[in-house]
């Protein structure tokens, strides 16, 4: 048995030091005393020019030196990475890769790019362009499909400024085709928070086993990258975080056997879902969490096998 918590530029100037000058013929020192007002000169212009913020090196050439000119929102690049089509898209899978490419003009200088789904920031890059580009995305898959709702960039030229351009976008739900088809039941709260696709099949049921009693707040296959279990969310009143791995392990292995004995992995193993069925070969987990604080869980993985020779 495995167990795992979850938890849901500064610039130095070197001092000029005038050392005591050595006797010299009196053209040397005239020489000598242009040079030192030349150097005087040249650092008082960089001091005025640096306070007007033209010439600073700790913040960004923005003012006349660079601008953006387009901004692109899309999931299809060519083979040179840019955009196929220069016309932003508004409507995406939940699946899909979505790049936002920014233009701009004159000098190559730093971009950001604040990605929002609603009115959380999910995403953020500063960036500085190469030939007057740059791009970032975001990127969903099967077993970890990005959030449905709306969706926005803001495009920034420095951190305290505001947008010069913001693109909006929506993601689709993701539309599974389940057979037998099983919808969430009106009232059901999933309390384990988890961003990867799962799909639900027993919701809020009570098991029994002799003296013992447990709260079944869902029965699920999850998605994770590179395969696929079969998991069995438990409601408990106590911080199961407490649980030592003996305790652990023996109070949820009676939980995994009645999963099995009374077939709810053969009912998950029957599941269609667009068109394919899963083995869910891999080890059967069982996770406890308490509804009042959902945010933390303890998680057992049994193998299923090993369950079996058990009996």
């Amino acid at each position: 048995m495995n167990t795992e918590e979850i938890n849901l530029e500064n610039e130095a100037v070197a001092d000029l030091v005038n050392e005591p000058a050595e006797s010299l013929p009196e053209n040397k020192t005239t020489k000598r005393k242009y040079i030192l007002v030349g150097i005087g000169v040249l650092l008082l212009s960089c001091i005025c020019l640096s306070a007007t913020g033209v010439l600073n090196i700790n913040t960004d050439f923005y003012a006349g030196g660079y601008s953006v000119e387009e901004v692109v929102v899309t999931d299809e690049l060519g083979p040179d990475g840019r955009p196929i089509n220069r016309v932003s898209k508004t409507l995406f899978e939940p699946t899909a890769r979505i790049y936002n490419a920014v233009y701009t003009s004159g000098i190559d200088a730093t971009v950001g790019m604040l990605w929002y789904h609603e009115d959380t920031l999910v995403f953020e890059a500063f960036e500085r362009t190469r030939d007057n580009y740059i791009a970032s995305y975001l990127t969903g898959a099967f077993y970890k499909p990005l959030p449905s709702g709306q969706y926005r960039v803001e495009i920034h030229i420095g951190r305290d400024n505001p947008p010069v351009e913001t693109n909006y976008f929506t993601i689709k739900d993701l539309d599974l085709k389940i057979v037998p088809p099983n919808p969430t039941p009106e009232g059901h709260i999933e309390i384990e928070n988890v961003p990867f696709l799962q799909v639900p099949f027993v919701f809020d049921e009570v098991w029994q086993r002799d003296d013992e009693e447990w709260r079944i707040n869902e029965a699920k296959i999850m998605f994770l990258n590179g395969g696929e279990i079969f998991v069995v969310v438990v409601e408990i009143d106590s911080n199961p975080l407490d649980f030592s791995e003996e305790e652990l392990e023996s109070f949820t292995r009676p939980i995994a056997k009645y999963a099995i004995d009374n077939g709810y992995l053969d009912q998950a193993r029957r599941i269609q879902i667009d068109g394919k069925i899963y083995n869910l070969d891999e080890p059967l987990a069982i996770t406890l969490i308490n509804p009042d604080n959902p945010g933390q869980g303890n998680r057992a993985r049994f193998d299923i096998d090993e369950l079996l020779e058990s009996e």
